[in-house]
């Protein structure tokens, strides 16, 4: 793109703005801008765009469009709003529309990402979202299993009861058949009673401790199988430390989670940022280019000679040469054809040099040639004798 220093007249702000905001309100923003010489040409707001979320919800993007003149009618060049202006256009901003301030740059010490930090930050980003499904697949896992965990709990429940029952009959049913017995004289009736009793009072602690032993054996079982599947150590686990497990996983998923969150919405507000930003870049290098190439048609009709000297130098630069051709010369010395003097066409030689900056890659030594042009003692007799030296020693081989 063809560039003029110090050329950029026409800029476009985009300002977030809230939902009531009218256009009234800016004007303390209008009037900060007047007072630092900058013209205001148009305000529009814009109320009806955005995008749907995820829920199918209307994220409303609600901004202004402000363009501003940066001409300034006496140097011909572009207003310049220093870091300190442009702090106080902040404030004055976050005023006028009653919104919050951003917090200065000094104090957070946070700044734009450029390429290589953004990439980071995608990357890491991809990262989180992926440990977030792992931890999202194992709790998943786990919570089956605590179903399970629960299920088998019940059904030894139910058996426990059922083997108390059995118990109790089977041991009432004992006791009548030995009481029986001593009736018919095979004991006595107190070591029938005696019995009875001995058989009464150590039955529940049997059939207790077979419920224990079993509950245990399955508890385990379920135990291993769920420090299986989470991939925990062989270590001897009970469910107070898988449950002390299972909490860490789930504060770590949420933490996951809410980070997750956080990074979305700052790349949300990152990429609008720089979105808006190339915007206004590709919008200001297309008006400039155009100013560009309209102020050039001007200069060429007015300076008489100015557009051969160009093409001249432009022919140079292409070439990749270090001198003039003496038909370059001519071209240049005829855009120099109405200076009154010496330092009239030093001054030309100076005036050629800053156009051709805006159209070509310049150096010093294409200025001192243009220089010696203009004071009449350029010569480049031996750098294009040795060319034709050079060509000739190419052409047979040397």
């Amino acid at each position: 793109m063809e560039t003029i220093a110090g050329w950029s007249p026409i800029r476009e702000a985009v300002i977030v703005i809230k939902p009531d905001t009218k256009p009234e309100d800016f004007d303390k923003v209008l009037k900060f801008f007047k007072d630092h010489g900058v013209e205001p040409m148009f305000l529009d707001l814009h109320f009806d765009e955005g995008h749907l979320d995820e829920n199918g919800n209307l994220k409303a993007n609600n901004h202004a469009h402000l363009g501003l003149d940066f001409f300034d009618w006496n140097t011909g060049k572009t207003i310049k709003l220093g870091k300190k202006t442009m702090s106080e256009l902040q404030t004055v901003l976050a005023d006028a529309l009653g919104m919050e301030r951003g917090e200065l740059k000094e104090v957070s010490g946070r700044d734009y990402m450029d390429i290589p930090e953004y990439r980071e930050y995608a990357k890491a980003l991809t990262q989180k979202k992926k440990e977030v499904n792992e931890v999202d697949a194992v709790l998943t896992e786990k919570h089956g299993q605590n179903q399970q965990l629960s299920d088998e709990n019940a059904r030894l429940r139910r058996e426990n009861a059922a083997l108390q029952t059995k118990n109790a009959l089977g041991g009432a049913a004992s006791a009548v058949g030995q009481s029986i017995a001593g009736l018919f004289g095979q004991s006595s009736k107190d070591k029938t009673i005696q019995q009875l009793q001995d058989t009464i009072a150590h039955e529940p602690e049997r059939t207790e401790a077979a419920v224990v032993s079993a509950r245990t054996d399955e508890r385990q079982k379920v135990i291993t199988e769920i420090c299986k599947t989470a991939r925990f150590k062989s270590d001897n686990h009970t469910a107070e430390t898988i449950g002390q497990r299972w909490r860490v996983n789930v504060d770590a998923k949420n933490d996951l989670k809410q980070e997750v969150a956080d990074l979305k919405e700052q790349h949300k507000k990152d990429i609008a940022a720089k979105d808006a930003v190339i915007t206004k870049r590709d919008n200001t290098i297309q008006e400039v280019s155009e100013k560009h190439s309209t102020l050039l048609s001007l200069l060429y009709d007015i300076w008489k000679g100015l557009k051969g000297a160009i093409e001249a130098i432009v022919s140079r630069v292409t070439a990749g040469r270090d001198y003039f051709t003496d038909a370059e010369v001519k071209k240049i010395e005829g855009a120099m054809a109405s200076a009154g003097n010496d330092e009239d066409r030093k001054q030309y030689a100076k005036d050629i040099f800053t156009v051709a900056g805006t159209v070509t890659d310049t150096d010093e030594e294409l200025s001192h040639d243009l220089t010696a042009i203009a004071t009449s003692s350029y010569d480049n007799t031996e750098k294009i004798r040795e060319e034709e030296r050079q060509s000739r020693r190419g052409g047979i081989g040397y």
